[in-house]
């Protein structure tokens, strides 16, 4: 099978200066094809999908895709509302004009897709514009400004992917944590311990776990409680009540009852004989 095309124009225009920038830029799609230099799409208006090698890209306003140096992608916008983007390609082999170690970050080697916040893509827009303005009337020092804004484009796009990171981080730290809650519930199990047992701070815990999961720690731990607690009251039939609540975590037959009606709005007696009437 045939490979498909590089863009020559673009590669002649990085030879001949390494960053091109077009914004805004209406299209409906491209053809698959190759290129020179590390490409940043930033979607303003419209949807669509950008696919680059193998990966499928939805794309909206804000999102930021970033496609390395010679891979394979094609973009087809969703034709029912106008496609607006903002380009920016950096060539990464230009020596002493743009800083290598930047353009070479891990972060950049392979395809990938961050959303900007709207403050970070309204700059983020800006910059490519400037960047656009700058090389077409090339007033005096429009070089520098090029190159100047164009780190700060690539700098932007950097930290939006390494945040990305952390959440993705956060995400599996947030998995662990309610792994743990769930097999340890017949323990005292404050936040600051929880916290403590995987090396981060009470705050640091709460605001990863919340962000993922949409609920505080503490109150998944309550309803972690309660919904075995539910569980045992069932299955546990010879189980007293006081059983349930201290294999659960709770540390007396009133505290238990107390928060088992708050969720529940019958006490746990009440729940075990309405289960059995079915």
């Amino acid at each position: 099978m045939k490979s498909p095309p590089w863009n020559e124009v673009l590669g002649r225009r990085l030879s001949r200066f390494p960053v091109y920038a077009v914004s805004p830029e209406r299209r409906t799609d491209t053809t698959s094809h190759r290129q020179l230099g590390l490409e940043f799409n930033l979607t303003c208006e419209g949807k669509g999908t950008l696919t680059v090698e193998s990966s499928d890209f939805e794309i909206s306003p804000g999102c930021l895709v970033i496609v390395p140096q010679g891979k394979v992608h094609r973009l087809l916008a969703d034709g029912r509302v106008p496609y607006v983007r903002a380009v920016l390609c950096v060539a990464t082999d230009s020596r002493h004009r743009l800083p290598r170690a930047l353009l070479e970050r891990a972060e950049f080697a392979e395809p990938a897709l961050t959303r900007l916040s709207d403050g970070n893509a309204s700059r983020f827009r800006d910059l490519i514009a400037r960047i656009a303005k700058e090389t077409r009337l090339q007033p005096p020092g429009w070089e520098e400004a090029s190159l100047a804004l164009s780190i700060e484009a690539a700098v932007l796009a950097l930290r939006s992917l390494i945040a990305l990171g952390r959440d993705v981080q956060a995400a599996s730290l947030a998995s662990r944590v309610a792994g743990f809650v769930r097999e340890h519930l017949d323990e005292d199990l404050p936040t600051e311990c929880i916290a403590a047992r995987f090396g981060l701070s009470r705050e640091h815990l709460s605001r990863a776990f919340t962000r993922e999961l949409g609920i505080p720690l503490h109150r998944y731990v309550v309803a972690t409680r309660i919904a075995e607690a539910r569980r045992l009251l069932v299955m546990q039939g010879d189980w007293t009540v006081l059983d349930v609540a201290l294999a659960t975590g709770f540390r007396s037959h009133a505290h238990f009852t107390r928060i088992f009606r708050e969720f529940e709005g019958v006490t746990p007696t009440q729940y075990r004989q309405l289960q059995r009437l079915g």
